[in-house]
């Protein structure tokens, strides 16, 4: 079972994990995260993990068709457990994916965890504070990555 937790920013998208996991979970968790991406490039994940009793198999590929297709999305992740394992995979995963800041913390650092994915400026808003100060651009129109390419296109052109 994948259970939302709420935080302030809405760039993170909290859960918790445990028990059996079904691909209803997985497509309700790849739900909050399309949902984030229409306002963020990049998104930040806190995850706790608990006792996690199985895993159908197909949550493990919805799982990793989703994960595989969002890996360059996701620029903070923090993972809560009490197991040694979550620890070497992030480690493994960092040596994989170094633009995803990851970190794992135990269940008595909870509330540093907390802190930390959500520790530093919303990227919107510095965003839109730029854009607003230097072009005086002031709201979200079309494909912001294909916009995002253009505008890189213009000023190397100049």
């Amino acid at each position: 079972m994948i259970q939302m937790i709420e935080v302030q920013r809405e760039d993170v998208l909290a859960f918790r994990i445990e028990g059996r996991i079904e691909k209803a979970d997985i497509d309700a968790l790849a739900e909050g995260v399309e949902r984030r991406m229409k306002k963020y490039d990049r998104i930040r994940a806190y995850v706790e993990a608990g006792e996690i009793t199985g895993i159908a198999v197909e949550a493990v590929f919805a799982d990793l068709a989703f994960a595989f297709t969002h890996v360059w999305d996701v620029e903070r992740k923090a993972v809560v457990s009490d197991d040694r394992w979550h620890q070497v995979l992030l480690e493994f995963a960092e040596q994989l994916f170094p633009s995803v800041d990851a970190k794992h913390f135990r269940p008595a650092e909870r509330a540093l965890a907390l802190e930390w994915i959500q520790d530093g400026p919303d990227p919107r808003s510095l965003a839109r504070t730029w854009m607003r100060a230097s072009t005086g651009w002031s709201g979200v129109s079309g494909s912001r990555r294909s916009k995002r390419f253009q505008g890189s296109v213009t000023r190397v052109a100049r």
